[in-house]
């Protein structure tokens, strides 16, 4: 097509498109932006926000227990969690443990029975372990 013939053919097309209406606009109205309608967020007013559900208000204050409020030195807080009535039930079956494991070892220095001062000194590195997540670690490492 020649270039005057392709820019006839082009202006015939744009006055077709200006004389019909287009499906689009004859559902909506030119002069309201229906768009910003649909996009807007909408806000709700004081009067229409949700009421908060009764199970989801704490009542508890935040803070420390009243038996933590008095502890001032690491071991009294060591205490708190782990107290010696549980830590000697642990060395207890430990005791037993290594009584029936005693048999498989030759020399009697391999599986020696263990105390309470051992117990709080095995426990302490392996807490320290699980608050750093260093799960991997030898218990000699830390």
């Amino acid at each position: 097509m020649p270039y005057e013939a392709e820019q006839d053919h082009l202006l015939l097309l744009l006055r077709e498109v200006e004389e019909g209406e287009d499906p689009i606009d004859e559902e909506s109205d030119p002069e309201v932006d229906n768009v910003r309608k649909r996009t807007e967020k909408r806000i709700p007013s004081k009067k229409e926000t949700p009421k908060t559900r009764k199970c989801n208000i704490v009542t508890p204050l935040p803070g420390v227990r009243p038996c933590a409020e008095s502890v001032t030195t690491v071991s009294k807080c060591w205490n708190l969690s782990f107290c010696d009535e549980i830590l000697e039930i642990l060395v207890e079956n430990t005791i037993k443990r290594i009584q029936s494991q005693r048999d498989n070892f030759s020399r009697p220095r391999d599986a020696k029975s263990t105390d309470l001062d051992e117990m709080k000194a095995l426990l302490g590195p392996l807490y320290l372990a699980g608050v750093l997540r260093s799960s991997r670690s030898n218990v000699d490492d830390l």
